[in-house]
Formats: structure tokens, C-alpha cells, sequence
């Protein structure tokens, strides 16, 4: 099946690299030992197509990232986090890509303290996200990542939250209670 993933890669087409990245994906759901013999080959692979000019390819990278730290923590943080944080931040400057949201929370969750010197600029973009004009697209995304980051990171992160929240509450009375 591997071997079929890679081919699909070779076809370069959308619908086969697609494909091929979802593969990977479930790989490493069923087969660990194999897929340890290939994670760093698995990685830069997919991390290879984290520009690709479809979305839904982009979107794929996106959220085999967090599996791809889960499956192996240690390698990931020292071989892979820097790009794929990068990577993240950077889509959701441009793209305010709720997909990064939730990947960024997961890892937070896989990761813990790894991922403390990306924190703030995390809690940058869930600060971001709260103002009127963002309140009914991405808050609820924001909000699961914040929700992963305390998860993840533990007390260290309270004191963050706690005015993350506060200005929440000042959105949501400005809205109406639309969050209630």
C-alpha cells in the first residue's frame, strides 16, 4: 500500500497526490512497525506538499501534521516542528484556515511544552479571531485550539487564557450574546 501511495505521488495529479497523502495517513493508524521504518521518508513527503496551489492538498498537510507528531513525538519536535509551526502560523495569517486551529490545538496536546515558544504568536491568532467582524467564522475554532493549549501545556498557560477569556466575554456582550 505504500509503494501505491508513492506512485500516486509520481502521477502528480490532484486527485492522486490527494489521495496518496490520505493513504499515509491511515497507515499510520494500522501499521506502526512498518511506518517507523518510513516516518521521516512519510514526513518530508508530506511536508513537501505544504505549498501545493490546491487547497485541498494544503488542507491534507494540514491535518496530517498533528497525526505525524503523534505517531513518533521525539523525531517530530526535533526534525519537523520548526517547519510545520512555520508553516501553520504562516497559513492562518494569509488564510485564517480553521484547519490550522485545530491542527495547532492537537499538537499542543501531542507536543506540550515542545510547542511553548510558538505560544504566543498561537494566542496571537486566537486573539485575532475575536473581533466582531471574524466572530461567526472562526471563534468556535479559536476556541477548541485555546481549549488544546491549556489541555497541553498545563498551568503555564492559565494566565493567558484568563485575559483570552475576559475579552471574549467583551465580544460576546458587544454581539448581543451571540455566544451564548
Amino acid at each position: 500500500i505504500f509503494d501505491e501511495a508513492q506512485k500516486g505521488f509520481k502521477l502528480n495529479t490532484s486527485d492522486s497526490i490527494h489521495g496518496s497523502l490520505m493513504i499515509l495517513g491511515e497507515l499510520f493508524e494500522v501499521t506502526d512497525d512498518f511506518m517507523m521504518t518510513k516516518y521521516s521518508e512519510t514526513c518530508e513527503t508530506v511536508l513537501r506538499y505544504k505549498d501545493h496551489r490546491e487547497r485541498l492538498i494544503k488542507r491534507s498537510v494540514i491535518t496530517l501534521i498533528p497525526r505525524l507528531a503523534a505517531f513518533n513525538p521525539s523525531i517530530f519536535t526535533q526534525d519537523y516542528l520548526d517547519t510545520s509551526m512555520n508553516h501553520l502560523l504562516n497559513t492562518l495569517k494569509k488564510d485564517k484556515d480553521s484547519a490550522c486551529f485545530h491542527a495547532l490545538g492537537e499538537l499542543a496536546v501531542v507536543l506540550g511544552q515542545e510547542i511553548m515558544v510558538h505560544f504566543d504568536a498561537i494566542l496571537g491568532y486566537i486573539k485575532a479571531t475575536l473581533t466582531l467582524k471574524n466572530l461567526k467564522v472562526y471563534v468556535p475554532d479559536a476556541l477548541a485550539c485555546a481549549s488544546q493549549l491549556s489541555l497541553g501545556l498545563g498551568e503555564g498557560s492559565k494566565p493567558y487564557l484568563e485575559s483570552l477569556l475576559r475579552k471574549l466575554v467583551v465580544v460576546g456582550r458587544r454581539e448581543g450574546g451571540l455566544l451564548m
